[in-house]
Order: C-alpha cells, then sequence, then structure tokens
C-alpha cells in the first residue's frame, strides 16, 4: 500500500480513497449496536474492539454515536496507525482521546474488554488455516465482556470466485475543488485456487485526470464456508452464532440493506453476510 498522510492531497492518499469507495462507518456503527441490543434485551453496548482497524473509521463513528462510546482500535500497519491516528484528531477533535489506537498484532491485545469485537472489510479471511482462525476466535471471545459479541463479515456465491475487474464511479468532494472529483474505484478478483480456496483480490483506482492508482490495496485471504465459520466459532468457545442476511429480490436484483438473523444461507450469485459469535458469559 502506498503512504499518505491526511495532509497530503487526497486524491494521492489511496487511505482516503478507500474510506470513500469501500467504508461506510456510520451505517457499520449502528449496525453493530443494533446486532448487540437484539441479543441483550436492548441493552445498550458502550465499548468496541475494531481488529484490524485500518482508518479507524467505525472506532471513529462508534465514539461520534454517543458520548458514553469508547473504542479500541488495533492495525499492525505503523505508518497506517499514524495516518488514522491524525485522522481521528481531525475528526473528532477533543473526543479523539475516545479512540485508543494500538500497533500490534490482534491476537497479542485482549485487554481492556469490550462489548463488541468487529472483524469487517472481510479482514479475518487473512487466516488460512482453521487452526488460525480458531485461535483468533478463541482470543476474541476472550477479549468480549461476559456479554459481548464478535461481527465479521464475509462474502461468497458464485460470483465470489469469478475472476475479473468490477468498477464504479464515485464523486468526491475534495477541498480546493469547487465540483465533485470523479474517482474511478476497481475491484479486482485476480485469481482463486478451488484446491485450498485462496484467493487475490487487489483495489485499484483511477484519478481524474486519468493516473492509475494500481494495486492500492491487495489481499491474499481464504474464503470459508458458512457451515465452517459456525462450526469454528462453537470451538472457539462461544455459546452460539447467527448469520445475519439481507433480503434480495431477484426480480429486480436489488438488496433491502437491512440484514437480519437468517435462518437459511443466502442463495445467489453474489452475497455478502455477517456472521455473529454470541457470548453469555465467561
Amino acid at each position: 500500500m502506498q503512504e499518505n498522510s491526511p495532509n497530503s492531497s487526497p486524491l494521492n492518499d489511496p487511505l482516503f480513497l478507500y474510506q470513500h469507495a469501500v467504508q461506510h462507518p456510520d451505517a457499520e456503527a449502528e449496525f453493530l449496536e443494533r446486532i448487540y441490543m437484539h441479543y441483550f434485551d436492548d441493552t445498550r453496548p458502550t465499548t468496541l474492539r475494531e481488529d484490524f482497524a485500518g482508518t479507524c473509521a467505525i472506532s471513529t463513528s462508534w465514539v461520534n454515536m454517543d458520548q458514553d462510546n469508547r473504542a479500541l482500535a488495533v492495525e499492525i500497519d505503523y505508518p497506517t496507525a499514524v495516518w488514522a491516528d491524525q485522522n481521528v484528531t481531525e475528526l473528532l477533535k477533543d473526543r479523539a482521546e475516545d479512540v485508543i489506537i494500538l500497533v500490534d498484532d490482534v491476537i497479542n491485545i485482549s485487554e481492556p474488554q469490550t462489548d463488541i469485537v468487529a472483524s469487517l472489510n472481510f479482514s479475518a479471511l487473512i487466516y488460512h488455516k482453521r487452526k488460525e482462525l480458531v485461535a483468533y476466535l478463541k482470543h476474541a471471545r476472550q477479549s468480549l465482556t461476559d456479554q459481548g459479541i464478535f461481527v465479521m463479515d464475509i462474502f461468497g456465491g458464485i460470483g465470489s470466485t469469478t475472476l475479473g475487474i468490477q468498477e464504479r464511479s464515485l464523486q468526491l468532494h475534495i477541498p480546493n475543488h469547487i465540483d465533485p472529483q470523479k474517482v474511478t474505484y476497481q475491484w479486482e478478483q485476480r485469481s482463486y485456487n478451488p484446491d485450498n480456496h485462496k484467493i487475490d483480490c487487489r483495489i485499484h483506482f483511477v484519478l481524474p485526470n486519468g493516473t492509475e492508482m494500481k494495486d492500492a490495496f491487495k489481499y491474499d485471504w481464504r474464503l470459508w464456508s458458512l457451515n465452517d465459520l459456525q462450526e469454528m466459532m462453537l470451538e472457539a468457545g462461544f455459546d452460539y452464532s447467527e448469520i445475519w442476511c439481507d433480503k434480495y429480490d431477484s426480480f429486480s436484483n436489488q438488496s433491502d440493506n437491512h440484514y437480519l438473523p437468517a435462518k437459511n444461507y443466502p442463495d445467489r450469485t453474489d452475497w455478502i453476510v455477517y456472521v455473529v459469535g454470541i457470548k453469555t458469559s465467561d
């Protein structure tokens, strides 16, 4: 990944572009709160741990959502953590101290315990071996309060292993530019190995002047089945786990984008679901 600080030109900053192209932190923070309240009788959670935090955007939105909220963000890449720290300070001002950023491997951090541990943007797919992912899930469970949830997302369906590039245009409002700037976001699935389920994914950007920012982000992931993930949740000690899905209209090819616990797994070409592990006691 290329390096930049929030004070550099945003159009040359891959983390800025990633935040606007990929993340929806306000919606994700509200969603995490909703999941927790679903399992614990409408009790409001106040503490969030964001693993593989990157820009720390979800932690920032979490703290901004309520005066009582606090967040712990864990990011192993130092330049990214520095960028995030500057960005958090700029966005939260005097509440920036309510986001603690730790530069470390998530497996090394177990305190303080939080109500929610979140591993979003498919980050947990970095674990290619079952024993590695189970070890991480066990650690995540230990990092939760007595009533807590672990939330991760995963993508699947036939489209998840189809090679190629998908793209969409973004209209970004940039300081010192009167008009919105068009940036093209490209998601590439470069290779997939059906024997070990490893997939090579890339993010590229095309800037307003036509400059291509190739391989702004690269991912070496392992795709897991939903059955495998739920089994591993139980193996890791969670009391139970559930899949949260949206509803999809096959006629309009539209999702309602409202995720709820689902008894049946999604049956469509492409899907993104959330796997939730619930801890009800220590």
